[in-house]
């Protein structure tokens, strides 16, 4: 059976995801739908296997070696300690154990903030909500919360 080997990389080029499918854009498309990190992906690479066996195991090579960041089965690290919190289904925050950082994925931006503190991150996020309909506002936010630790897209 022929399947599908592919990375899904941020706009920095940090690797993201390795996954393998046999359904083509379809199993891309549950991915939109179910993960908090989907609005990071910026672009992607395909490799195309005529083996699903083949394809799977290219697939835990390159999740051993090249450590995606939200790749969990596979990885030769402790599972990621997650907590995840929607505010009115718009915006999320978790802890991203291997950074040790409370990050805030925005609607609508394809950008992480990183907080140290969980407090910090979910009165970013409330702001930012509260902000979102005016960029030059959301900007000044940014720039006014000395909370942030780090900022990336």
């Amino acid at each position: 059976m022929n399947a599908t080997l592919y990375r899904f990389f941020n706009e920095e080029g940090t690797l993201l995801y390795v996954g393998v499918t046999t359904m083509g854009l379809a199993r891309w498309s549950e991915h939109a739908r179910y993960k908090d990190w989907w609005p990071l992906v910026a672009s992607t690479t395909t490799d195309h296997f005529t083996d699903q066996g083949e394809a799977l195991a290219a697939e835990l090579a390159a999740i051993r070696s090249e450590h995606p960041t939200y790749n969990i089965a596979g990885a030769d690290r402790p599972q990621r300690r997650t907590t995840r919190t929607r505010a009115n289904g718009r915006g999320s925050i978790f802890y991203h154990s291997d950074r040790d950082r409370w990050v805030v994925l925005t609607p609508g931006e394809r950008k992480a903030y990183y907080f140290v503190a969980e407090r910090q991150a979910r009165a970013f996020l409330d702001a930012f909500l509260v902000a979102l309909e005016d960029r030059t506002v959301r900007r000044a936010l940014v720039k006014a919360l000395g909370l942030l630790d780090t900022v990336a897209a």
